[in-house]
């Protein structure tokens, strides 16, 4: 099961204001954050498409202010975006290839947001082709379909697992 775009497969690219995330830093002036309010998160999900279904979880919101403000978990957060992305993209050497996928031999469903900023519609079908016998239901959405789309997200998960 893929639940939204992927980081790292062929079809997908970097956002360009996740790029900044990847450029070098000085060590005086580390890249500064705005401080965590309900007004970030949601400046910050609309990078993903989501801007307006976040709106409709104010306890997710909360959660995500609350996680900005932990020290540990924002480093450790931003540690793993900088690995995954270089001032140009993806990391090169970490990039799923085509016959990885092509290479599957289990049951796949894609549920993609088709206005995925990641890589929207045709990014959703070129990783679906790529993948043997790959199930794809495109919602109308961003990076997170499950937010705008709840009840057929869930619907669309158990009927495949069973």
């Amino acid at each position: 099961m893929l639940l939204g775009a992927t980081p790292l497969l062929p079809a997908t690219h970097v956002p360009a204001p996740m790029l900044a995330v990847a450029a070098p830093t000085d060590v005086q002036a580390p890249l500064q954050m705005p401080p965590p309010s309900a007004e970030t998160v949601v400046r910050n999900m609309g990078v993903f498409g989501e801007a307006e279904t976040i709106v409709n979880y104010p306890d997710q919101i909360d959660a995500l202010v609350a996680a900005g403000h932990d020290r540990l978990a924002s480093s450790v957060s931003l540690a793993e975006l900088r690995s995954l992305i270089s001032p140009t993209g993806w990391q090169p050497q970490l990039v799923v290839s085509p016959d990885e996928l092509g290479a599957l031999k289990v049951p796949t469903m894609l549920i993609w947001g088709d206005r995925d900023p990641l890589g929207g519609a045709n990014a959703a079908r070129t990783t679906a082709t790529t993948i043997p016998g790959a199930r794809l239901e495109p919602l109308p959405s961003g990076h997170a379909p499950w937010l705008g789309h709840p009840d057929q997200t869930a619907d669309l998960v158990n009927d495949f697992v069973r």
